[in-house]
């Protein structure tokens, strides 16, 4: 292979705890990629109901962030393979 390791291919999106270990059993990849996001709510006081940044159907008082305690439940998963 001309990449002689140095490449590697990531799995990604819609990984979470409770799916990672068939994905890489499954696949035989050996890296996830992943945010581990959960939606929380924004600190923003002053709110304007008819003033949207967004789409319609876009929450804009929502804000996606890392969760530690999923990738901590990854990182559990992917140690006991």
């Amino acid at each position: 292979v001309k990449s002689d390791g140095k490449l590697a291919i990531m799995a990604g999106a819609g990984v979470r705890p409770d799916n990672v270990a068939s994905l890489v059993r499954s696949t035989g990849v050996r890296e996830v990629h992943l945010s581990g996001k959960v939606m929380m709510k924004s600190g923003m006081s002053f709110r304007r109901d008819h003033l949207a940044m967004g789409t319609p159907d876009t929450d804009d008082y929502l804000l996606p962030a890392t969760d530690p305690a999923i990738i901590r439940a990854i990182r559990k998963e992917l140690d006991a393979l």
